[in-house]
């Protein structure tokens, strides 16, 4: 008979999961599941362009009181960097509500001579109250939030989600859902003059044009 000559089949490489695609990645879980959860540490001697991040320990009441609108510096005389969360997060859409989730939310903690850097994953949207739960654990202890944009977008995106599956941040929500006090520091708000111009774009835009 005639004879076929085969080519030889190459084996397809299998394709990474997220934990071992990241460094610094790793599975975690609770009781409402599991999700991903990656971390970093950075020495607050390091520095972000020509600004070292050891100058998170040297805020001063007045200046937190310009950002955050606030008459008076009395809510931030106690201020405490180690008390502090920074956060954000990357979502499904820009819309909000219904349809629109966060797939990542990024929290930055000073911890002793290090910023560290955790990022939540959901892998699909079954994962999402681990990945919420978790994150309102690592709000206990934490008496002011950062954000940009938070009061507008993330945070009420965070909020129904976790009115979806029950969960809460009592440490943080103790008497009031805390979107417009002192507490919450949103760098939007001054950038934007508290809504008194539409602004389009990011932080990153911000700092572009600011120099």
């Amino acid at each position: 008979g005639d004879f076929v000559a085969f080519a030889p089949q190459t084996p397809q490489a299998r394709a990474l999961s997220l934990e071992e695609a990241v460094p610094g990645a790793r599975v975690e879980g609770n009781a409402r599941g599991r999700f991903v959860l990656v971390e970093e540490a950075l020495s607050l001697d390091r520095y972000h362009g020509d600004v070292s991040l050891s100058r998170f320990r040297a805020l001063r009441p007045d200046t937190l009181a310009v950002l955050a609108g606030e008459p008076t510096t009395e809510p931030y005389v106690s201020f405490a960097v180690e008390r502090t969360a920074f956060l954000d997060t990357e979502t499904t859409g820009l819309a909000g509500g219904a349809g629109t989730a966060a797939f990542l939310v990024g929290v930055a903690l000073v911890r002793g001579d290090r910023l560290v850097l955790r990022q939540y994953v959901m892998r699909d949207y079954d994962e999402e109250p681990a990945m919420l739960q978790a994150v309102a654990d690592d709000l206990r202890g934490v008496t002011h939030l950062v954000t940009f944009n938070g009061r507008g977008f993330d945070f009420p995106l965070m909020e129904l989600a976790a009115f979806r599956y029950g969960l809460t941040a009592r440490d943080y929500y103790d008497s009031t859902r805390k979107r417009f006090d002192a507490n919450t520091i949103d760098l939007m708000d001054w950038f934007n003059n508290f809504g008194a111009i539409r602004h389009v774009g990011g932080v990153n835009l911000l700092a572009k044009l600011l120099g």
